[in-house]
């Protein structure tokens, strides 16, 4: 079975972009004086009722932590998977007259956008779970 690596490339590349594209559109426009501008006439209510936040304070501390441990690790992850994926054109270009090279760089190529793919839905995820759970 031939794989056809043009087609999934260009197929990863449109599922990066469209899963892109909604953090694009729903971006704060920077305020004059610094910061962000609030969107929607104010701040969103907090999550279970509470006035000020949503549960405990040492719960939020909690997961708030482990939020940013979540996106420290995808983001080494991401940039971990963006290095194969470079690392695969390398050997794409050096490789030009071997076909095992040329072979090994296309599947580094192909590995790395999906590793990259992986990374990007683990952490649209992550923001979903920071939204529901109202921790920042």
């Amino acid at each position: 079975m031939k794989i056809n690596f043009n087609l999934i490339i260009v197929v990863s590349l449109m599922l990066v972009a469209v899963m892109i594209l909604p953090l694009i559109a729903m971006a704060n426009p920077p305020a004059p004086g610094g910061g962000t501008l609030p969107v929607g006439g104010g701040s969103t209510p907090p999550v279970g009722g509470g006035s000020s936040g949503s549960g405990s304070g040492a719960l939020n501390q909690l997961v708030g932590k482990i939020v940013g441990i979540l996106n420290s690790l995808i983001t080494l992850l991401f940039a971990l998977a963006t290095v194969y994926f470079f690392w695969g054109i390398v050997q794409l270009i050096a490789g030009a007259g071997e076909p095992k090279a040329i072979e090994t760089g296309k599947l580094h190529i192909l590995w790395g956008i999906i590793g990259m793919t992986i990374m990007l839905s683990a952490w649209g995820i992550s923001r979903m779970v920071q939204n529901f759970l109202g921790v920042y």
